[in-house]
This record gives C-alpha cells, structure tokens and sequence, in this order.
C-alpha cells in the first residue's frame, strides 16, 4: 500500500478516486437510530465494536428471518494502533437462535469498510474511501490506485466470520479511523423487544489482543420509532446560495404516530432554514408550515395520527448555502427523537485571468519557427474562498487575431497539469484545455501556459502594425486579442469569458 504524509500537499496529488464519487456539494444521509452507539466516540483511544438494528426494515419486526436489520460494526481510531500499518484479525461468532451472519459468498461478507482522515492541515475528519469486505476489497483514494486498507482474507458462515484486514494510518492525521461495519441476518426477531450481543476477538499484527462488547435492543414493534429518510438536494438557479431537500418520517411502530413534532435546524455552517413545511392531510391533520430564515424551525401534527408503516413528506428550503453545510431533520415521538441528516458543501471559486506581456515584439525565426513569431503567457488562478472542497474547471482560449497573426499552438509551462503536452487548435481555432482538479478549501491553484502565434510579415501593413501595437477594451481588432472562457463545473466556478491583449511592435529595420 502506498503511504502519503497528512500535509498540505499539492491537491492535484490528492485527487479522490473511485471511493470519493460523490458530489462535493449535495450529500444526502439515512440515519437509522436504533442502536448501541450511534458511531464510535472518535476520541476514542481503543478498539471499539458497535451495533445497530432497524426495525422499520422489511421483517425486522416479522416472524421470519431477515437480512438488512442488524448490522455490526468495529470502530479502530489510529491512536490504538500507534498510528502504525497494521493488520486486524477478526474472529466472531454469531449467536444461536439471535443472529447469524450474512455471507453474499464464502470469502465476502455483508458490509463495508471506511476510511475516515483529514486529507490536510487543518481539514476536518471526513471519509476518504470505502469499499465492501469481499476478498481482496481495497480502499482506493486515488485515480492511479493507491489504497489505505484492504481485506487480506475473509471465511464466512452463518455460525462464524474470520476477517484479516490490513490498514495503514503511518503518515495520516492523528484522528484518523477505520470503520468495519458486518450485516447479520436477524432470526425470526418477532414482534417483541429483543436483545442481541456482538463479542469479536480482535488479534493486530503488534501482538495485542482484544475483545470488544456490544450490544442491541430491537425494540417492540409497538413502541414508538421513526425513520428520517433525507432526499437528494437542489440547488435553485435564481439564488446560488439556496437549497433545498425532502425529508420523509416513516411510522416504524405498528401504533399510530400523534402528537408529534418535526424540527429542522443547522447544525454546522451559515445556512439558514427559510421554511419547513409537512403535508399531514392523509391523516386527518393539514399541511403545517414554519417559515424563517431562522437556525430551527418547528411544526406540530395537531390533529393527524399516522398509522403503522405509513410516511410524512416534508419539504425544506434554505438560504445562506455556502461552504459546508450540515441541516438535522428530526420526528420527536413517545419521548423520543429520531433524525436524518442532509449536508450540502458549496465551494465558492474566484477566478483571475492575466495576459502577459502587455507590450511584446516579435521574435525572429529559430529552431522552433521558421517564420517570426510572437509569445504570449496567460495566467490562469482559481481561488476557493470557502471552507468546502471545491474543484477547478476546463479553460477554452479563443484567440481573436488581426490579419497577420495565426495561433499555432500552445504549451503548458507550470501548474498541476495533467498532460504537458502542447495543445493544437482545433477547427475552430480555438485550444481546448484539461485544467479540472481538486481545490482544497481556502486554496488557489494557478495553471499558466503560453501561446506562440505565428506572424506573416508579408501581410502586414503599417496600418496592421498600427492597429497590433495598440490595445482597446472591447475592440478585438486592436492588439493581439483572445478570450479566455473558463467552464461551469457545478462546484463553485461559474462560466465566464475574460477578454484579454497583448499590444505587438512592428519590429525595426
């Protein structure tokens, strides 16, 4: 495995591969809250097991057995490791009668692995990658590869999982951790409450052992409990700062849901709920709505009962959307309160374009020409001024050349290109070039490259040399004119066009 430093590295060498698909910006989250312990505590200095059950599954409160209700998980913060490389050796057992595992093959089981770091000085913890827990099942971070964590080896059966698991935090940041969570299958839980134990033995190549406890109840399939189901984000074209998302609150109990509340608040960033509306009609109640802006808004279900196994949608709309953003949605019921969580993570990219000389000659044939030719240097800087991740765009450069003059290529000269390779133009006349790459929050990135334009001297009278050597805002036949459009990405960069000049001197003699 390959093993970086927690720095702030260059982010073209920390671009996210296949583990980190998801959009930058709308992260729709299920939260299921039954369980022993929401997450392992992150302080945590040892290795950890959890567990969690979701009665509102399909036959989770049945007689019959069922996948998809109890899952297992093992929380390993670097600190209990020494932040070192190391190797985890799983041995459980399920529990006669309770539980068994849930085994898609011999050597794989249900589940998955995650990498949670902070990818550079002063980033928060967040998940660098995840994958399954088949055999061989790597935790790639990189488009070229790399991975922090694999499965080494994995036997399933119902009755036992052996699990080696190999996973790197050397060089990572302290708060680094790994979660392992296991799907189990539940055995005929029954309409009553139910408890269920989870006792691994946990071997690390450093010699040390242990054997973490968890337990769960499974609730009475009588006893009040919601699911909050948050929908995909949108974003609203009119106002680039607003949001919104659905939440939907399902009646896990069989008894009727009433007297309820649903409360929308932020918990992390600027974001404002501006309404909070849920539709109660089906169940003898209204449509209630709060409106703000406001950090919380609440409603109440009045008349409405909602039956067993039935879903309330709501609808929420925000303002203030910049940089990370995370909203709770929660349904308190029976005393209880069960949540989900939408975030939405906005970069806010600003961007400069410079053309350089503003004053240049022409230069005479060489090696490289064999007829005069002018250079010019373009400057090309992306800043993320906001603290969520962000990404740069595409740049298109269109040269507008007076008679005389014909761009012939164009060649990268620093920055995280990916190709180095020149840059023809293409049918249009125009240079096309791959400048899309990760920008980490409150950075900048610069991509500079320089245009060789060939110069046909036959061509040029003194009235071309008069209008090269002079450059006029909005007037594309002065000077040496191009437009650089840089591209929309829908991570913070909006598309615009920046025009620039370059005043070119009629050699002498």
């Amino acid at each position: 495995m390959h093993t970086p430093r927690a720095q702030a590295a260059p982010p073209w060498l920390r671009l996210l591969g296949v583990a980190l698909t998801l959009p930058l910006v709308l992260t729709a989250l299920l939260l299921a809250p039954a369980y022993a312990d929401d997450s392992a505590p992150q302080e945590a200095a040892d290795i950890t097991a959890t567990g969690r059950y979701y009665p509102g599954g399909e036959g989770c409160s049945g007689e019959n057995d069922a996948d998809g209700c109890l899952t297992w998980g093992l929380h390993v913060p670097s600190a209990a490791v020494a932040g070192k490389d190391v190797t985890l050796t799983i041995e459980a057992d399920s529990e006669p009668g309770k539980w068994a595992w849930t085994c898609p093959g011999e050597d794989h089981v249900a589940g998955t692995a995650a990498y949670f770091t902070s990818r550079y000085t002063d980033a928060p913890i967040e998940r660098l990658a995840s994958s399954d827990l088949r055999f061989f099942a790597k935790l790639y971070y990189t488009w070229h590869g790399d991975s922090v964590g694999e499965v080494k080896a994995v036997t399933c059966t119902p009755g036992h999982l052996s699990l080696t698991y190999q996973v790197d935090f050397q060089g990572w940041a302290a708060g680094s951790y790994l979660d392992l969570t296991m799907g189990a299958t539940a055995l005929a839980p029954g309409a009553g409450a139910r408890d269920y134990s989870f006792t691994p033995t946990v071997t690390v190549s450093d010699g040390t052992s242990r054997t973490p406890v968890a337990t769960v109840q499974k609730p009475a399939a009588d006893t009040a409990h919601a699911t909050v189901t948050i929908g995909a984000g949108t974003q609203d074209d009119t106002a680039k700062d607003a949001g919104h998302f659905t939440a939907t609150v399902r009646n896990d109990s069989t008894s009727p849901m009433s007297d309820f509340t649903v409360t929308t608040s932020r918990t992390r960033g600027p974001a404002s709920v501006t309404s909070l509306s849920c539709d109660l009609s089906a169940y003898g109640g209204e449509v209630v709505t709060a409106v703000g802006p406001a950090p919380s808004l609440t409603v109440s279900s009045g008349k409405a009962s909602v039956p067993g196994g039935k879903e309330v949608t709501c609808q929420v709309d925000l303002s203030g959307v910049v940089g990370r953003n995370a909203v709770t949605t929660g349904v308190t019921t029976g005393g209880q309160t069960f949540t989900g969580e939408y975030t939405d993570n906005r970069a806010v990219t600003q961007v400069a374009v410079t053309g350089e000389p503003s004053t240049t000659e022409v230069h005479d044939p060489d090696v490289f020409f064999s007829s005069p030719y002018v250079r010019v240097d373009y400057t090309v800087t992306f800043t993320n001024q906001t603290d969520a991740d962000g990404r740069t765009s595409g740049i298109v450069l269109r040269p507008r050349t007076p008679a005389g003059f014909q761009l012939s290529y164009v060649s990268p000269t620093s920055g995280p290109w990916w190709f180095r390779d020149d840059y023809l133009p293409g049918t249009d006349g125009s240079v096309r070039m791959n400048t899309a790459a990760e920008l980490i929050a409150g950075s900048s990135m610069s991509f500079k490259f320089s245009a060789y334009y060939k110069v046909d001297s036959a061509a040029m009278t003194k009235e071309a040399w008069d209008a090269a050597g002079t450059c006029v805002t909005g007037d594309t036949s002065k000077g040496l004119s191009a437009e650089i459009d840089v591209e929309t990405n829908g991570s913070g960069v909006d598309a615009t066009t920046y025009p620039t000049c370059t005043a070119v001197t009629q050699p002498k003699g």
